[in-house]
């Protein structure tokens, strides 16, 4: 990963490495997460699937957590998501997504991505905001807009 904005380039050393082995370590359980599905689905490894992720978080003007989402979708159908309480899954009403929302709320994958939302999303969210400020929310927060970023 690299900065794509010049505001981004004020983050301290290691930052743009450490987001790369993050994005590698991704890649690794989407590959993963992508063969259990075909599995589940009852699809060969080989040919064209695609998981689609949206991860976020929307915050007050105080910085506060209102809400975090965690969306999956799987081949260009909703899959899965990560309901608005931050402890519950809803599952597509397949076979496949039911045995995913099991393992899920077997692993207890929940807490993990709520400590996220409530953690990381929120500080990294505020952290962007605040340098990237003029270029990101010009106005926004006079007008009382939220600025979500995934």
């Amino acid at each position: 990963m690299e900065p794509r904005a010049p505001w981004m380039e004020q983050e301290e050393p290691g930052y743009w490495e450490r987001k790369t082995g993050k994005a590698k370590v991704n890649q690794q359980t989407f590959l993963r997460n992508l063969h259990a599905l075909t599995a589940y689905n009852k699809q060969s490894h080989k040919g064209s699937h695609t998981i689609q992720v949206i991860s976020g978080c929307d915050v007050d003007s105080n910085g506060l957590l209102l809400r975090g989402y965690e969306q999956f979708a799987y081949d260009g159908d909703n899959y899965i998501f990560l309901n608005e309480d931050l402890r519950t899954w809803t599952a597509a009403d397949t076979e496949a997504a039911q045995i995913t929302r099991q393992k899920l709320e077997q692993a207890d994958e929940a807490q993990k991505y709520k400590a996220y939302l409530e953690g990381e999303c929120v500080q990294t969210l505020l952290r962007y905001l605040e340098m990237g400020n003029s270029s990101l929310c010009t106005g926004a927060r006079d007008q009382g807009h939220l600025l979500t970023l995934p």
